[in-house]
Protein backbone atom coordinates (compact mmCIF):
# COMPACT_ATOMS: atom_id res chain seq x y z
CA UNK A 1 0.00 0.00 0.00
CA UNK A 2 1.10 3.43 -1.15
CA UNK A 3 -0.18 6.45 0.89
CA UNK A 4 -1.00 9.13 -1.05
CA UNK A 5 -3.51 11.30 1.00
CA UNK A 6 -4.21 11.11 4.68
CA UNK A 7 -7.59 13.57 4.28
CA UNK A 8 -10.22 11.71 5.51
CA UNK A 9 -8.58 8.90 6.68
CA UNK A 10 -10.10 9.36 10.58
CA UNK A 11 -14.11 10.01 9.35
CA UNK A 12 -13.58 6.03 7.12
CA UNK A 13 -12.20 4.46 10.32
CA UNK A 14 -15.48 5.56 12.29
CA UNK A 15 -17.63 5.16 8.99
CA UNK A 16 -15.63 1.63 9.15
CA UNK A 17 -16.01 1.08 12.68
CA UNK A 18 -20.07 1.81 12.86
CA UNK A 19 -20.34 -0.33 9.95
CA UNK A 20 -19.14 -3.13 12.16
CA UNK A 21 -20.60 -2.32 14.98
CA UNK A 22 -24.28 -1.79 13.44
CA UNK A 23 -23.87 -5.39 11.84
CA UNK A 24 -23.08 -6.99 14.91
CA UNK A 25 -19.50 -7.81 14.41
CA UNK A 26 -17.66 -8.51 17.88
CA UNK A 27 -15.37 -4.88 18.92
CA UNK A 28 -12.23 -6.29 17.78
CA UNK A 29 -13.42 -6.76 14.52
CA UNK A 30 -15.19 -3.48 14.05
CA UNK A 31 -11.50 -1.82 15.28
CA UNK A 32 -10.46 -4.17 12.55
CA UNK A 33 -12.96 -3.02 10.08
CA UNK A 34 -12.55 1.16 10.99
CA UNK A 35 -8.68 0.56 10.72
CA UNK A 36 -8.39 -0.98 7.34
CA UNK A 37 -11.52 1.42 5.81
CA UNK A 38 -9.00 4.04 7.44
CA UNK A 39 -5.75 2.93 5.73
CA UNK A 40 -7.43 2.25 2.05
CA UNK A 41 -9.01 5.78 2.22
CA UNK A 42 -5.32 6.88 1.90
CA UNK A 43 -4.70 5.48 -1.46
CA UNK A 44 -6.21 8.21 -3.34
CA UNK A 45 -5.93 12.36 -2.79
CA UNK A 46 -8.77 13.53 -1.41
CA UNK A 47 -10.89 12.94 1.45
CA UNK A 48 -14.07 10.41 -0.49
CA UNK A 49 -12.37 9.26 -3.67
CA UNK A 50 -10.37 6.72 -1.50
CA UNK A 51 -13.34 5.07 0.57
CA UNK A 52 -13.23 1.79 -0.12
CA UNK A 53 -15.67 -0.68 -1.19
CA UNK A 54 -17.62 -2.89 1.92
CA UNK A 55 -16.25 -6.08 -0.71
CA UNK A 56 -13.28 -4.57 -0.43
CA UNK A 57 -12.76 -4.19 2.87
CA UNK A 58 -14.24 -7.49 3.84
CA UNK A 59 -11.69 -9.03 1.32
CA UNK A 60 -8.87 -7.01 3.21
CA UNK A 61 -10.09 -8.87 6.47
CA UNK A 62 -10.14 -12.36 5.49
CA UNK A 63 -6.35 -11.85 4.26
CA UNK A 64 -3.98 -13.01 7.43
CA UNK A 65 -2.05 -9.88 6.80
CA UNK A 66 -4.85 -7.59 8.19
CA UNK A 67 -4.87 -9.33 11.64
Amino acid sequence: MNPIDTTGAGDCFNAGFLYGVLRGMTLDDSLRCGNICGALSTEASGGIAGFPSPHRVREFMQNDHAR
